[in-house]
């Protein structure tokens, strides 16, 4: 934009397939009042642009609540720094970010710590190179063997802080192997609500141990077409460090695991007593033929592949699941039994099942044993 034309009360910014390489003028002076009321920025098909932001442009957008990114072929970084060192960033008001189709994109930006208080609904989609969200800056004078190893990187880690995100959508990230790492700000993904990650060709898992606690309000889950995915929750570090919690229901409805082929647990070990899911309403299995235990005995559910257990529903205790409404497995060959269980009273495991597939189960005998 040229420094001689100012947009001081601009609410909304939409810039289509257009050949610009730049958007905003080099000096920040000059760039303030055109961005300081902007509610909106949505961008696509802008094929010449490397960025979007300057650092410095951060702190005028405090109005900012959407922002999108879509099919812009040469996007590598959306806000790029402007020194070394660069510290806090903020989006007080941002609920939405939309990032799609961005082929040479290998970070959000530079900084110590990105917050976004109020994000409510985070999109990443076609984002091949892109490993990490937020990268560490670095001094010039650091030698590069010292230099973190982003091939080893998490999307999220503790430099990155959304403590209201409800909704979280990931698909065909190619390059992305791990979502959550370890060590996260202390009250981002707390209230995750829906978690929908599709065709991630390198992800191995979803949740590591540290996401359970994190866990809490999390109401659908859908993973489907992850070709290396072979457990969704790692619990090992929690059971051998014998950490016991009260026990926790779960607001958990929906899982839906579709074309999972490497898939052997959905659970690595069992959470014995730590969660419960009575408020689980549907379930639906598809192409999961590695599939070795959907949920394991203590919470009553096990779904195995071919060569091991043969029981879709294992040891139920009276419980059960009481709000069970749809229940689908489809294309798990090894599965003989629906229920398999002595200790399940006669009426009180499904009082409201309304739905249930069974699909291309070549050695299913009978329905229950």
């Amino acid at each position: 934009m040229c420094m001689q034309i100012l947009f001081p009360n601009l609410e909304d910014l939409k810039l289509s397939s257009i050949k610009v390489e730049q958007i905003w003028h080099d000096q920040p002076a000059v760039q303030h009042p055109c961005v300081k009321n902007l509610a909106s920025i949505v961008v696509e098909n802008c094929s010449n642009l490397n960025y979007l932001l300057t650092s410095s442009m951060v702190g005028s957008l405090a109005q900012l609540v959407r922002l999108e990114i879509c099919n812009c072929k040469s996007m590598e970084e959306i806000v790029v720094p402007e020194g070394i060192g660069e510290g806090k960033m903020l989006f007080p008001k941002l609920l939405i970010l939309e990032l799609t189709d961005l082929p040479k994109l290998t970070r959000f930006c530079t900084s110590n710590l990105l917050e976004c208080h109020s994000l409510k609904v985070l999109t990443l989609a076609k984002c091949p190179e892109l490993k990490e969200f937020i990268s560490i800056p670095l001094s010039a004078d650091i030698p590069a063997m010292s230099k973190p190893d982003i091939t080893k990187s998490a999307l999220f880690d503790d430099k990155v802080a959304f403590p209201e995100l409800e909704v979280f959508l990931s698909f065909e990230m190619d390059s992305l192997k791990v979502i959550w790492h370890n060590e996260l700000h202390s009250d981002s993904f707390c209230k995750l609500k829906i978690l929908h990650v599709g065709h991630g060709k390198n992800l191995l898992n979803i949740f590591p141990s540290s996401m359970l606690r994190r866990f809490h309000n999390l109401e659908n889950l859908i993973i489907n077409d992850c070709d290396s995915v072979e457990e969704i929750f790692d619990l090992q570090v929690l059971i051998n460090v014998e950490q016991r919690l009260a026990v926790t229901a779960t607001p958990l409805r929906v899982v839906r695991l579709w074309n999972l082929p490497h898939l052997k647990h959905v659970w690595n070990r069992d959470p014995q007593g730590i969660l419960s899911f009575n408020n689980l309403s549907t379930v639906h299995v598809r192409g999961c033929p590695g599939l070795r235990s959907l949920f394991p005995a203590s919470i009553a559910l096990n779904l195995l592949q071919p060569n091991g257990v043969k029981s879709i529903l294992n040891d139920l205790d009276g419980e059960g699941f009481p709000q069970l409404k749809h229940l689908h497995v489809q294309n798990c060959p090894g599965i003989q039994y629906v229920i398999n269980s002595i200790r399940m009273g006669p009426r009180t495991a499904f009082l409201n099942l309304d739905s249930l597939l069974l699909e291309n189960l070549d050695n299913l005998e009978k329905i229950c044993h």
